[in-house]
């Protein structure tokens, strides 16, 4: 998830209060994955053990209303990613996140952002499993999720320590790799959530019809 979330990152950096509102959106997101790593610690059990059975039977044997559900969640994705795809911003608008936000905005987009992929993060839960294998306390399972957590966003925070190196002098470099982000960035987005769309809708109606999955 952190290749992803330089493409903001770069935004920020190209902004005004390049460092602090940086700094705020790697706090967002090591605040929201770091929290969201200590519910599970803390509560796997009472979290994991009645959602299992109910989302390996949607996943086995749904009904019409979730399979309904997914179709039309596949209908958002393509209209979705189709109004994307249709949208042709100004230079100027695609860095409008980083020349607007500040480190509140920041943080909040860090949070949401994390919190959002968090679900398909799969080496976090690898290492949160690990965690519950060790049968440490719970005092120390957490201490080890920060660390983790120290260890996940320390790429970005090498970028904040280039920038306060560099000074005004990576102003440019970071606007120029900013924008190329921001349109090719859109353009992978706009294909993923086309092709996602249409799995979901094709799938559905491949349930609805024969009665089994694409997917599975």
């Amino acid at each position: 998830m952190v290749p992803t979330a330089i493409v903001p990152m770069l935004l920020y950096m190209s902004g005004r209060r390049a460092v602090m509102v940086s700094t705020a959106f790697i706090l967002g997101i090591f605040v929201a994955y770091a929290a969201f790593g200590v519910v599970i610690v803390l509560g796997v059990d009472a979290i994991l053990d009645p959602l299992l059975p109910k989302l390996q039977r949607i996943m086995e044997d749904p009904n019409t209303l979730e399979i309904a559900i997914q179709i039309v969640l596949g209908i958002i994705l393509l209209v979705f990613g189709l109004k994307l795809a249709d949208i042709r911003p100004k230079r100027q608008a695609r860095r409008q996140p980083a020349q607007g936000g500040g480190p509140v905005s920041a943080f909040g987009f860090g949070a949401v952002f994390m919190l959002a992929g968090a679900w398909g993060a799969v080496p976090y839960f690898a290492a949160i499993d690990r965690i519950l294998r060790a049968d440490v306390s719970d005092t120390s399972g957490v201490m080890l999720l920060l660390y983790y957590n120290a260890i996940f966003v320390l790429p970005l925070i090498a970028l904040v320590i280039a920038r306060i190196v560099l000074g005004s002098r990576a102003d440019a470099w970071f606007t120029r790799l900013g924008d190329f982000f921001s349109h090719w960035g859109r353009r992978v987005a706009v294909a993923v959530l086309i092709l996602l769309g249409m799995l979901l809708v094709v799938d559905g109606i491949h349930w609805l019809t024969q009665q089994s999955s694409l997917l599975v």
